[in-house]
């Protein structure tokens, strides 16, 4: 297979963009929250606004996941109980899981997800072993879900190149964004960065998916190390023929990484460990069983 010449990650986002724009409720929430002026009242009227939205809220909220000691059967107590930043995250969340899902890619969808949320999880939890302001660590699990989202984008426009991408990953041990690189001059990660652009993400976010394949020598700070850090590991877990791993099989070239946070390997391992246990609730409540 020859070079694609003609694609380019904003031509695949014009392309799809109607079928990849979240739903309106988002973009009101984003913009009550943004008024300095608005009410805890005027946060649950919004996404009541959308009753599915609010199910599937509700729904998760009550998972294992969250493990709360009492049932949540409202949004209000709900955003009592998380607070308006954590609940808006979460819209954010089962609203890309929603939306994606009417993405048609030759991409194994369960294996995908599974490999995203446990992102999410592994990021999350770094980034609360190494950033003091809490304020942050969900965003964090954001970034983990959208490392790889631009690969069901990319391979919805181009289907037979995936294909392609595996039989050279086959011959020539490269990974997939290498391939990628080679055949179309870019690759998953930049389409994931400008759909998470085109969602109105924070530009930390946006580098946080650009950068996630780079060379350790080019990574920048304790963000975009923890990103890396969680792309690197979970690359190397196959989410398809899930099994128990024993951590010390698994490549350890990344110590720089690893400096940046803080943390030597088997430090490293506990929070794998540990998330891998809150991945499988995660999964649960975002994708279902």
């Amino acid at each position: 297979m020859n070079k694609v010449e003609s694609v380019c990650p904003e031509t695949l986002l014009s392309d799809t963009n109607a079928l990849i724009s979240l739903p309106q409720v988002c973009l009101k929430l984003r913009e009550r929250l943004a008024d300095p002026q608005h009410t805890r009242k005027e946060v649950a009227d919004t996404i009541l606004y959308d009753p599915a939205l609010t199910a599937r809220l509700l729904r998760i909220v009550n998972s294992a996941y969250y493990g709360l000691p009492q049932p949540v059967r409202e949004i209000s107590h709900a955003l009592n109980i998380l607070g308006e930043e954590e609940l808006h995250n979460l819209v954010i969340v089962t609203s890309i899981v929603k939306t994606m899902a009417k993405v048609n890619s030759p991409v194994d969808i369960n294996s995908f997800w599974r490999s995203s949320v446990y992102s999410a999880v592994m990021a999350n939890n770094l980034a609360k072993n190494s950033i003091t302001e809490a304020d942050t660590w969900e965003e964090f699990f954001i970034a983990g879900l959208l490392l790889n989202i631009g690969r069901l984008l990319l391979y919805h426009h181009e289907p037979d190149l995936l294909a392609e991408v595996e039989r050279q990953m086959a011959e020539t041990g490269d990974a997939d964004f290498a391939v990628e690189r080679d055949l179309l001059g870019f690759d998953h990660s930049d389409v994931g960065a400008l759909m998470a652009r085109r969602w109105n993400f924070s530009d930390d976010l946006i580098d946080c998916i650009q950068c996630h394949h780079r060379p350790t020598a080019n990574i920048q700070g304790v963000s975009q190390s923890i990103m890396a850090l969680t792309a690197y590991f979970t690359d190397q877990l196959d989410f398809r023929n899930p099994r128990q791993v024993d951590l010390g099989e698994l490549k350890q070239s990344k110590d720089t990484l690893l400096t940046n946070l803080g943390l030597d390997w088997q430090e490293f391992c506990v929070i794998a460990n540990n998330s891998y246990e809150d991945y499988l609730h995660a999964y649960e409540a975002f994708c279902g069983s």
